[in-house]
């Protein structure tokens, strides 16, 4: 019998100021792991262990929330979705679901340095939910205004 792989009916994940996510840092090895589950790694700047899911069971999540805060992720919050793809440098990269649905949650400070269209949603003070398309310059996060989550990767400024 074969065995099946963990599937998470809901995740919430927080990205730290260096771009990591769920104790996967830049340049660990966990971030490629394709065999085993969880894994175990010494953090030499924290000076301790960490217990982590691998990105093949987080990837398989039905929906996941990954909430970003703070002036001090602005810059690293733009390099991982609007920036090339260096999971090794920038570990939130490596989550993307199979089939679920991602939806980045934060706050203005931290996505000060995204470009997006918040025309009426953002001067009538609610909530918005945007979706990633690509323009001539790349990502370009627009309004959806129904908040109906559709796509697979949303973002959501909290006010």
């Amino acid at each position: 019998m074969e065995r099946q792989l963990a599937r998470f009916d809901f995740v919430l994940l927080e990205m730290g100021p260096d771009g990591h996510t769920a104790s996967l840092f830049p340049g660990a090895a966990a971030l490629h792991e394709q065999k085993r589950l969880v894994v175990v790694r010494w953090v030499e700047k924290l000076n301790t262990y960490r217990l982590t899911l691998t990105p093949t069971v987080l990837n398989n999540a039905d929906a996941m929330i990954l909430l970003v805060s703070g002036e001090d992720k602005a810059e690293m919050l733009r390099a991982i979705l609007e920036g090339d793809c260096q999971p090794d440098r920038l570990p939130s990269q490596v989550i993307r679901l199979a089939h679920g649905t991602l939806l980045w949650l934060m706050d203005r400070a931290s996505a000060r340095q995204l470009r997006i269209d918040t025309s009426a949603e953002m001067a009538a003070s609610r909530p918005v939910l945007a979706s990633e398309s690509r323009g001539e310059d790349g990502p370009v996060w627009k309004s959806e205004g129904s908040g109906a989550i559709s796509s697979r990767v949303h973002v959501n400024l909290t006010l």
